[in-house]
């Protein structure tokens, strides 16, 4: 899966996505849908009726092109048909091509844009019949098409920034492809203009001071195509240049990445790294409230921790307590400690905490265990602890409830 990382930290997040869920943000119709009451807000009829009075074709498309990335409603043929002409300049095109279109699509709008550009540049004429054998049945499929007809160089480079992320960065792609800066600007700028594949976003200076460009692709359906067509193995090493490039562009500010990171390691198989930008970007999760990201991040953690290997045990033990509790925190403020699976995790800060010699993390993860018996109505006797804590010494032999 492409990277989808939590970015909780970064002020990076997509819309609609406060933790920067941003390998994947959303589906491509979830945000449309989302952007759709925004978008007919700030044009208008009266925007519409403007355009129409001024019978500028190029606008007009522009317009339904605009519309097309932000509404999720289908369109009807009528809307097809004026798109078509408009892109077409004007010129003589068959009779059935439009609705050929339409019924393709289904009205689409995605697919319909894509699809009239890929018969624009595969050079079909006005004159020529189309056949539905022409084209693919799905817009991936079409996508997959159009991206094959790019030249080696920016389909690496393109596969590249999918391993990155929905959203990524000139200087990122230089450092891991070997380019140099200009050219993948130039060649990111092509993408943009020419084939219609990303967009810009803005000009960013690293953190280490390196001037960037700042890319995201037009819809998350670029970035699934590109990014399966990646040997896994060379999709590991990707992973794990670009992982290592932001950390050196980043320098002591890695935080603000943590999720990125963290799902960039873990595809690139550094699990030990994974797991401890997991643990940070679960806490970060914390810090808005987003108990359930958390928890789910401190899990994938857990996961990443259990698959690490040449590890030291304390260091490992160390880890595995602090992903621990960074999972019990949120889940408790979720389900409550009467929860069937806090109990397990409190009892498991408790083991942990005494492993590694942590008084302060052993009371807490006893504190838990004391709200989980509470809410339980069990009591808990501390005569019976097996193995004599100091800590449960230090409190009367009475019984905890």
């Amino acid at each position: 899966m492409p990277n989808r990382s939590y970015h909780a930290s970064s002020g990076n997040a997509a819309p609609g996505d406060p933790l920067g869920v941003g390998h994947r943000c959303v589906p491509a119709e979830e945000a449309f849908r989302a952007c759709a009451d925004r978008m007919a807000q700030r044009q208008g009829a009266a925007f519409d009726d403007l355009e129409d009075r001024r019978g500028d074709r190029a606008r007009r498309r522009q317009r339904v092109e605009r519309r097309c990335e932000h509404v999720a409603e289908v369109l009807t043929l009528d809307d097809v048909r004026s798109y078509v002409q408009s892109a077409f300049g004007g010129a003589d095109v068959p009779a059935d091509l439009p609705t050929f279109v339409f019924r393709k699509t289904e009205g689409n709008p995605l697919f319909m844009t894509d699809l009239v550009r890929y018969v624009r540049e595969t050079g079909i004429q006005p004159e020529t019949a189309l056949r539905a054998t022409d084209v693919p049945d799905s817009l991936r499929g079409l996508i997959e098409r159009m991206l094959e007809r790019f030249d080696a160089p920016l389909r690496q480079l393109l596969s590249i920034a999918a391993v990155q992320g929905f959203e990524f960065d000139s200087a990122t792609l230089a450092r891991v492809s070997g380019a140099a800066a200009a050219e993948v600007e130039e060649r990111l700028r092509s993408a943009a203009q020419v084939h219609a594949v990303v967009s810009p976003v803005e000009e960013r200076e690293m953190p280490d001071g390196t001037p960037s460009l700042v890319y995201r692709f037009v819809h998350v359906l670029y970035q699934d195509a590109l990014y399966g067509s990646i040997a896994p193995s060379r999709r590991i090493a990707w992973a794990q240049q670009i992982a290592e490039a932001l950390l050196a562009s980043h320098a002591a500010r890695s935080e603000a990445i943590a999720g990125q990171l963290a799902v960039l390691f873990e595809t690139g198989r550094d699990f030990w790294q994974a797991a401890q930008y997991f643990l940070i970007t679960s806490r970060n999760a914390v810090r808005l409230f987003a108990f359930t990201a958390a928890a789910e991040l401190a899990d994938r953690g857990l996961h990443c921790l259990q698959a690490a290997a040449a590890v030291d045990d304390r260091e490992r033990l160390r880890r595995e307590l602090d992903l621990t509790f960074a999972k019990l925190v949120p889940l408790a403020s979720l389900q409550g400690y009467g929860s069937a699976e806090v109990k397990p995790l409190a009892r498991r800060v408790v083991e942990l905490g005494e492993k590694v010699s942590d008084p302060a993390a052993t009371a807490a993860g006893l504190a838990a265990t004391w709200i989980v018996r509470m809410v339980r109505g069990l009591c808990l006797d501390g005569k019976k602890r097996p193995n004599g804590s100091s800590i449960w010494r230090a409190r009367p032999a009475a019984t905890f409830c």
